[in-house]
């Protein structure tokens, strides 16, 4: 005979879903198979004040914890990786102290104290100031992602994080949104492993996963989305913008640095589409003052003329428009009617 489900378990016993899951728990801690009782509570969200289907206390979980012989560092294993916020850490750490006196002899303020300066230390590995460091704290929600993810992505690094990497896992922290949460340790991976590099392509990872959140997980899919494992070196970068300098000369000596960048960029997006944005930003103004020298006081004035020849079309268009309606001949109002 096949397994019962969970369903018809409940139906047959008269068990709502809340009374299941904790016979569950207690069935799993009779077997000691306590990274499956954190996997349970993980992914059904029973514990912690912020995600309340069932109000499993610290207290509640480490007596089942240790009356079917989980030692103190059992317990804090699986059970400190799945709390919430500092509030909840402190509870946790007090009441095994509690239980098990000779591993865990601590005051309550040395245990805030230890809890403190463990997120302290992992916010700073993520290379936040000292002033965001104290901001952060303030959101005890926003303080136990990044401590998560801090401490995750450290284990991968060997304990050290790049400036570059520190600023895509916080984005990653702040910036994932709820329903793509189990996807969290796929970004953590690719950003330790530098195979994803910039803000160009986190976005894109994010808005990937957001667009797919009802749908499979295709991750060759996700990886040509998001240019996951493509690398741009500094001197590809200096080439191609070399190259679009070079294209663009002779509209560059006529409006000078009253040309839009942003055009410049496009055209270098079109070959190199995961560049880092702010390195690219900065080979075409090393470029462009290489070709055109220092800006001089009409090049920093906004209103001067800029050469007709080399005026986009668009503007032309409208301002042929603007003299047609001066000397009465027709307004666009009329044309587009």
């Amino acid at each position: 005979n096949s397994l019962a489900s969970p369903l018809s378990i409940r139906n047959k016993f008269g068990l709502t879903e809340q009374q299941f899951d904790w016979i569950a728990i207690k069935a799993l801690a009779e077997r000691q198979q306590w990274a499956e009782i954190q996997k349970l509570l993980l992914r059904k969200g029973l514990f912690g004040k912020q995600k309340l289907k069932l109000p499993i206390s610290c207290e509640q979980l480490l007596n089942v914890l240790y009356s079917n012989g989980a030692t103190a560092s059992v317990s804090s294993k699986h059970s400190s990786n799945i709390l919430i916020g500092l509030k909840d850490r402190l509870e946790l750490l007090k009441y095994m102290a509690t239980l098990s006196p000779s591993s865990v002899e601590l005051s309550t303020a040395e245990t805030a104290r230890m809890a403190f300066a463990n997120n302290n230390q992992l916010l700073s590995a993520l290379g936040l100031s000292g002033e965001k460091i104290k901001e952060t704290l303030r959101n005890e929600t926003l303080t136990a992602s990044l401590s998560n993810m801090a401490n995750q992505a450290l284990k991968i690094t060997n304990g050290k994080l790049s400036e570059s990497q520190g600023k895509l896992l916080y984005q990653t922290a702040t910036r994932l949104k709820k329903q793509c949460f189990q996807y969290a340790e796929l970004l953590i991976e690719e950003i330790c492993n530098n195979r994803l590099e910039n803000d160009l392509q986190l976005s894109a990872a994010l808005q990937f996963l957001l667009s797919h959140a009802a749908s499979d997980f295709d991750k060759a899919e996700f990886e040509q989305a998001c240019g996951i494992g493509v690398k741009v070196t500094e001197e590809q970068i200096e080439d191609t913008v070399a190259s679009v300098i070079k294209a663009n000369e002779e509209k560059l000596q006529l409006m000078r640095y009253k040309f839009p960048i942003s055009s410049l960029i496009a055209e270098v997006r079109k070959v190199l589409p995961w560049a880092d944005g702010s390195k690219l930003k900065k080979e075409i103004d090393m470029q462009m003052l290489i070709l055109l020298g220092p800006k001089t006081l009409d090049d920093m004035q906004s209103g001067k003329k800029i050469p007709s020849k080399v005026m986009p079309k668009e503007k032309l268009k409208a301002k042929e428009i603007a003299k047609n309606e001066e000397s009465g001949m027709c307004s666009y109002n009329f044309v587009m009617n």
